[in-house]
């Protein structure tokens, strides 16, 4: 009896200890559920941009349902540089001395990274897919394979495609969706992310409230492509350079910055407007800013989403 006490005592030392809400910190229990969530097919079409004179052709790609959360980029990467990670690693943290542990961490997008980071990450997950990698990295010079089958940062033009839910009609809409209204059901953005807003909020007050920050992705509805968050919650990376809009499939091809659309927690209504988009530069990272991956899809695939009914 007393042996088995023992042994009993010595496994329960090999357990890692919890944190002050019985969790533990940065500890994966089962890497499976890690991975990259769900992807939906976003069929093609095309549109005219904003600020162009004739319309850009969108094909059908598979995009993320959420922004690449903190857990996936651990798994794939070994790193989480988020800012609202847990403990809190937030101005708060600096204020008072302690962190605030955030049970859903793992749940909420990452950010904190930059440009290069997240095209980065999307070779690193290719791989681990059994993809080829779409892109080319030396140094601070980025160059696509347009052959490759594996994830990749949507351009601008698909981005907004698929927050109009492949609907042209509603690129005179103001919110992703035509939401108006709506948009507290669709987006965390300044009015409802922070618990006691009004027009008068003190910022300064207000990056200390513990309850601000970023979300766990998927708590708010879809839009009818199955597509959580594309308003608020984090800024998300394009591939495209920051310019003149373009017809031509990838934007511009000279700027200095890089694309981010969708807003954040801290937006105003504004800027959740389809049509605002934020110039970042790609070697400064943000912790407003996310992304999501999406996929070109091989020809096999087309072929296969255009039998389906």
């Amino acid at each position: 009896m007393r042996q088995r006490y023992k042994t009993l005592l010595f496994l329960l030392m090999l357990l890692p200890l919890p944190d002050i809400h019985g969790q533990s910190y940065r500890v994966i229990s089962n890497p499976a559920e890690a991975i990259i969530g769900q992807m939906v097919p976003v069929p093609g079409g095309s549109f005219v941009l904003p600020g162009t004179d004739r319309p850009t052709e969108v094909k059908a790609f598979m995009m993320g349902t959420h922004e690449v959360t903190q857990r996936e980029y651990h798994f794939i990467t070994g790193e989480d540089p988020s800012f609202y990670s847990s403990p809190d690693k937030s101005r708060l943290a600096r204020f008072d001395g302690e962190g605030i542990y955030r049970s859903d961490t793992y749940k909420r997008p990452v950010e904190s990274i930059s440009w290069y980071d997240a095209v980065n990450y999307c070779n690193k997950l290719s791989l681990h897919d059994n993809l080829t990698p779409v892109y080319t990295i030396t140094g601070n010079t980025v160059t696509r394979d347009d052959e490759a089958d594996g994830y990749r940062l949507p351009t601008e033009a698909e981005w907004m495609w698929a927050a109009m839910e492949a609907d042209k009609t509603q690129v005179t809409a103001k919110w992703p969706g035509g939401l108006g209204l709506a948009l507290p059901r669709y987006a965390w953005y300044r009015t409802n992310a922070y618990a006691e807003w009004n027009p008068l909020y003190n910022p300064a007050d207000m990056i200390k409230r513990p309850e601000y920050g970023t979300r766990s992705v998927g708590t708010k509805s879809p839009n009818k492509l199955g597509l959580y968050d594309m308003s608020g919650n984090v800024w998300e990376w394009c591939e495209d350079r920051y310019g003149e809009r373009t017809p031509a499939y990838g934007g511009p091809s000279e700027g200095v910055y890089r694309v981010a659309k969708g807003g954040s927690f801290h937006s105003p209504a504004l800027a959740l407007h389809l049509d605002y988009r934020r110039k970042q530069l790609p070697d400064c990272p943000s912790r407003l800013i996310g992304f999501r991956v999406v996929r070109s899809l091989r020809a096999d695939e087309q072929t296969s989403n255009t039998d389906q009914p």
